[in-house]
């Protein structure tokens, strides 16, 4: 029921490169433009920032270099704040258009469609969520007890609480562990 006519279903095939713009250009700054200060560790080194070291010093147990490492990636992402916020912009503004050319009652409708999801299930798991804060409230208050803060910030959310464990499995052993996690959803 949302597909357009010929002649229009073939506008927007040219025009798709283009809806990429925003996307291919948040990607080029962030992996390739930008270049991260380094970053000091409790015992006074100087550590490569880049956001493949991002998540390993962000879990670490050390927790001045999980806090510079969290703020000096964000430094630099607010640094071109404007920047994002016109290519967030450029890609709504894309989606909201197409949504509404197809003849979509929303956005977030034509989102789902593909999936055939309808947007009451989403509704309802936000209303889920909402509803269930406690527990998050609680499962944080834990965290902040089990790491021995004073007061907990979101470079404190990524600690493992169980310390590092170095696991390692052959291909043919995660293979069988995930095809066996997933057994309960049935063969199909």
């Amino acid at each position: 029921p949302y597909t357009l006519s010929e002649a229009q279903e073939a506008l927007f095939a040219r025009l798709s490169k283009t809806f990429e713009t925003p996307s291919k250009a948040f990607t080029a700054l962030q992996n390739a433009d930008f270049l991260f200060p380094g970053v000091e560790d409790s015992a006074g080194r100087q550590l490569t920032l880049t956001h493949g070291t991002y998540s390993v010093y962000i879990r670490t147990e050390d927790p001045l270099l999980r806090k510079n490492t969290f703020q000096t990636l964000h430094r630099k992402f607010a640094e071109h704040e404007n920047t994002f916020a016109e290519l967030l912009l450029g890609q709504v503004t894309q989606t909201v258009v197409e949504a509404e050319a197809r003849g979509f009652a929303s956005s977030l409708a034509s989102a789902l469609f593909p999936h055939e999801i309808d947007t009451q299930v989403y509704m309802q798991l936000i209303e889920t969520v909402r509803s269930n804060l406690s527990s998050l409230h609680q499962y944080m208050d834990m965290r902040k007890k089990w790491l021995k803060l004073k007061e907990l910030q979101v470079w404190d959310l990524y600690v493992p609480l169980i310390g590092s464990v170095n696991v390692q499995y052959t291909y043919e052993e995660a293979v069988d562990i995930i095809v066996a996690s997933t057994a309960i959803l049935g063969d199909e």
